[in-house]
């Protein structure tokens, strides 16, 4: 009488298939490719097939060599349990078996699990690339502002100077209209910032870099709006 004990190779099997790091599944020329470049649809691409690919081949090597040695010892308790001598035939065979269904069923994991890694490094790319455009983009903003800023004062003094005061008043109201487009974006960029803070994943010290353009941005806001003011006062009280 046989003991069956495919369900116990089976469990065996699964076990060592799902000790496989996780890590493993990422090759040295993917990880530095990802390092290197911006997060891209074609790279993401690349970066899973050979995630995938590279699960797979782990995946099938630790399979057999788990399915096989599971096959030996299905052959060895058997042995024991049955009362009867160990059958190097049996073990050959069980062996045989064991490396092929753990070779198929380690290459069918552990490319599931190199995608998942994969995927993984995707989104880490990814988040990195958010938050790098966040802080290039909150340095830019300020620098345009501040620029704006100049330029606005520049503007409303060259107003001053116009002798038409039909010309002057129309000159005002659009500086006027056009200055408070720029005051409620600023408004609105405060706000996206500080809500940024708190809801982006960030890293090291770039929650604390990030946060450090928002003191600059309010001052910039803040002396917009006192243009603004101006503009207002010029437009209504006729002050040329």
């Amino acid at each position: 009488m046989k003991l069956k004990l495919l369900p116990q190779k089976g469990a065996i099997i699964a076990v060592g298939i799902s000790c496989l790091p996780m890590s493993s599944c990422v090759t040295p020329s993917t990880g530095n490719l990802v390092k290197q470049g911006h997060m891209t649809s074609d790279l993401e691409k690349k970066v899973l097939m050979e995630t995938g690919v590279s699960g797979a081949a782990i995946g099938v090597i630790s399979g057999a060599a788990t399915g096989a040695a599971a096959g030996v010892l299905a052959e060895g308790i058997g042995s024991v349990i049955q009362g009867r001598q160990f059958n190097s035939e049996n073990a050959k065979r069980n062996a045989t078996v064991g490396a092929v269904a753990g070779g198929v069923t380690g290459g069918v994991i552990g490319y599931q699990q190199g995608v998942k890694q994969g995927e993984q490094l995707v989104s880490a790319a990814m988040s990195r690339d958010n938050v790098n455009n966040l802080l290039k983009g909150a340095r830019a903003y300020n620098s345009g502002l501040r620029s704006y800023n100049a330029g606005l004062r520049t503007r409303i003094t060259a107003a001053k100077k116009e002798p038409d005061a039909t010309k002057r008043k129309t000159t005002y109201v659009s500086l006027e209209r056009e200055a408070k487009s720029q005051l409620n974006n600023a408004n609105d960029r405060i706000a996206e910032r500080n809500k940024a803070i708190g809801n982006v994943k960030w890293d090291g010290d770039q929650r604390q870099e990030y946060k450090s353009t928002i003191e600059p941005l309010t001052a910039q806001r803040d002396s917009l709006k006192k243009q603004v003011d101006t503009l207002a006062r010029l437009r209504t009280e006729g002050v040329y």
